[in-house]
């Protein structure tokens, strides 16, 4: 991984109505509901958005099965949403460990949301908690 660890201002990534999508770099409208959830820590309030950002905006399966399909899901929407959720993390994580290294996001805050399996942590610990280590 070559990587250039520099100070990145917080506002470069994360204010109060916007998130920086590192597919799109640009910033891209949150969730306000998220935003008064995950009001209290910052990086966990990013990442809880940027996920949500994904499903909706990068993950083809999600805008074919459940937007097109919503009303026929029933029961089974929250678990096919949490399973896409599972893999939007892990692509974050494999994508863009870079990024999440630079603004100090950590296996720790994957852990802190909701559904998360010890496998997408596990990959967490491996991509962005080793190499801080060794920068560190």
């Amino acid at each position: 991984m070559n990587i250039q660890l520099t100070h990145i201002d917080t506002d470069s990534y994360f204010n109060d109505k916007f998130i920086y999508c590192p597919v799109c770099h640009k910033l891209v409208c949150g969730s306000n509901y998220l935003f008064s959830v995950f009001h209290r820590d910052e990086k966990l309030n990013w990442l809880a958005n940027i996920i949500t950002h994904f499903r909706h905006n990068h993950h083809s399966m999600y805008n074919e099965i459940c937007r097109t399909h919503y009303v026929n899901l029933g029961k089974y929407y929250n678990s096919i949403k949490a399973e896409i959720n599972e893999g939007i993390k892990r692509k974050i994580i494999i994508n863009h460990a870079e990024f999440l290294i630079k603004i100090g996001v950590t296996s720790s805050h994957f852990a802190k949301l909701q559904n998360t399996k010890p496998k997408t942590i596990e990959l967490a610990k491996n991509k962005i908690d080793t190499f801080l280590k060794l920068i560190n």
